[in-house]
């Protein structure tokens, strides 16, 4: 999964070793893409999209009374991505968390607006096909800003839905507009956590039917998935909780209701990842419990037939002593006779094991 690999993120936060706080430097896996600027202005009759060029005259053309939403994403242009900090009055410590993929979700209260980053999941349903961004949002009383190092495929989804009218996304504020983007997020785990899930059944039927070729890979694989996964659902319930709190003076009460919808969106989430992994942990019991089987009973056949031959060992060990006098060895049948023995001795254990049901 590409976008959340812990050795990766300490190799490259590392990288800063030594320089001073709040120094603006892209540290993620992607290649930095050249920096875009896009500002949406909307309410319930009209709707505008404008490029931005002149960063300096971004917030002096910022329409009144309406969701003004400006969406930055690349991550090449360092110096233009400060400037929108001073223009903004955005700490220099906001900007450099924005520009670390590898931040835990938090929610930060500067003041004057909010710092949301939380982690964003997407791909198919497949294991390799996921990917991991960072979705940095920051929240202001006539803006919303939001910075990511590509261009992220959910905001396209909330842009479709702003320019259809769909929903009350055109008739709320600015608070209802960042719920918007947090609950779609929230939403994208549960494909992930499906996707998880039928990789899951897969290998239980796989277990059933003893294709066991590369299973405890698969296994430990989803695990790591899964632990992702909970790293980054965790933290948003606590981005949620302070949200519904009313600690803000940028979160009205209005929206309030559907904060708490998130929250018990994440409630299922957390419950449904701590299922998935109780699953994991159990294929992998059941694995090792099958293997185990398997080995006492390849170890039972082996101990029977080791037993079946030391009678018989003893035999023709006695008689493959080659003494000079040994009545027997002059008996005319002698030889079949030594042979119907060991038949029937190795007969009688035999019948001896099935009644113990030993084999």
């Amino acid at each position: 999964m590409k976008g959340f690999d812990i050795h990766s993120a300490l190799k490259r936060t590392s990288k800063k070793f030594g320089k001073a706080p709040g120094t603006l430097e892209y540290t993620g896996d992607y290649k930095a893409e050249p920096t875009s600027i896009i500002m949406y202005s909307f309410d319930t009759e009209s709707f505008s999209e404008n490029e931005v060029d002149d960063v300096q005259k971004l917030k002096r053309e910022l329409p009144k009374g309406k969701v003004n939403w400006i969406r930055l994403h690349g991550f090449r242009d360092i110096p233009k991505i400060r400037q929108i900090g001073q223009i903004f009055d955005i700490n220099s410590l906001v900007l450099e968390d924005a520009l670390n993929p590898y931040q835990r979700a938090k929610v930060e209260d500067m003041g004057n607006y909010l710092y949301i980053t939380l982690k964003v999941f997407e791909g198919g349903k497949t294991l390799h096909d996921i990917n991991a961004h960072q979705m940095n949002i920051i929240l202001m009383d006539n803006c919303v800003i939001t910075l990511n190092e590509a261009r992220e495929p959910y905001l396209d989804l909330i842009l479709d839905r702003i320019k259809r009218s769909e929903g009350r996304i055109r008739g709320k504020g600015h608070d209802y507009f960042v719920n918007a983007v947090v609950d779609l997020i929230v939403d994208s785990y549960f494909i992930v956590l499906e996707g998880i899930s039928d990789n899951l059944e897969n290998l239980e039927k796989k277990l059933r039917e003893k294709d066991v070729k590369d299973f405890v890979g698969s296994v430990y694989d989803l695990r790591r998935l899964l632990t992702s996964v909970r790293r980054a659902i965790w933290p948003i319930r606590d981005i949620v909780a302070y949200l519904d709190s009313g600690a803000s003076k940028l979160v009205s009460d209005e929206i309030k209701f559907y904060i708490k919808d998130i929250y018990d969106h994440i409630m299922h989430l957390i419950e449904t990842v701590e299922s998935l992994r109780d699953v994991t942990a159990s294929l992998l019991d059941l694995h090792m419990t099958d293997l185990s089987n398997r080995m006492n009973e390849i170890m039972k056949m082996l101990t029977i037939i080791s037993t079946l031959f030391i009678p018989l060992t003893f035999i023709v060990g006695v008689y493959g002593m080659n003494f000079k006098y040994m009545p027997e060895l002059d008996v005319r049948w002698a030889y079949p006779v030594v042979w119907l023995v060991m038949i029937i001795i190795a007969g009688l254990m035999l019948l001896f094991f099935k009644k113990k049901d030993w084999i």
